[in-house]
């Protein structure tokens, strides 16, 4: 496999996932590789197969000769196609699976409001910010941090799969802008795209047609269908 060796919660995704389908995920640089989450495409070499990718600057560019299963965005597509042919319009980031195989005992019910979700570069400025409002460690395990998100109303959330999370379970999103996260608005907007919204500092909410239709696009596509006969981890 392969993933950005970080502790962001969003490129923790891809092995978790592998775990839930009952894959070791070894890291590689060996060609073949799964590739299921992040902004990484431009990362993939020939014969990786990507899934629920997408880039996070505009001047990135995806190599040829990669199976491409899905995609984040709109823009994350055009740039996909540009070097590898037949790669089909089917959008949906890979967070979309997660209320396939993740569900918690809370979730629903007693909703505590809001929640601040800041990518791990923001963590402490966003946390000094914002003294008496509940702050998730993305550097958490996955379902901890899962379970923080599915805890509240709305989430506020400079981390791209914090927005991702909280579309993906219905809950109301804010896009904290910082000028510390890579791919500042470029893959923010591919997102938004993705759902037939506009960037904004706004507080939103996936269109709940559209949250149904990602979820199945992501779980129909996703390359290891034994997930979804798995347990939490």
């Amino acid at each position: 496999m392969l993933w950005c060796l970080s502790p962001n919660f969003g490129d923790e995704l891809a092995p978790y996932l592998a775990r839930r389908a009952g894959k070791e995920p070894a890291y590689t640089l060996s060609p073949g590789r799964y590739v299921l989450s992040g902004s990484m495409l431009n990362n993939c070499t020939k014969n990786d197969t990507a899934w629920g990718c997408g880039i996070a600057h505009e001047q990135h560019r995806v190599p040829a000769g990669i199976t491409i299963l899905s995609v984040r965005g709109p823009k994350s597509l055009y740039r996909a196609r540009e070097h590898n042919n037949n790669v089909p319009e089917v959008i949906a980031d890979s967070g979309f699976i997660l209320p396939r195989i993740y569900t918690n005992s809370l979730q629903g019910e007693n909703l505590e409001g809001e929640v601040i979700v800041p990518h791990y570069v923001d963590f402490e400025k966003l946390t000094a910010a914002n003294p008496n409002k509940h702050v998730v460690n993305i550097l958490d395990p996955v379902e901890k941090v899962l379970d923080q998100i599915l805890a509240a109303e709305i989430i506020r959330s400079s981390s791209l799969h914090g927005l991702v999370v909280a579309a993906a379970y219905g809950r109301k999103f804010q896009w904290i802008p910082s000028a510390l996260v890579n791919g500042v608005e470029y893959k923010y907007d591919d997102f938004y795209q993705s759902m037939g919204l506009k960037l904004s500092e706004d507080v939103v909410s996936c269109p709940e047609s559209k949250q149904l239709d990602l979820i199945q696009i992501a779980s129909q596509t996703f390359p290891f269908p034994e997930i979804f006969k798995s347990k939490a981890v």
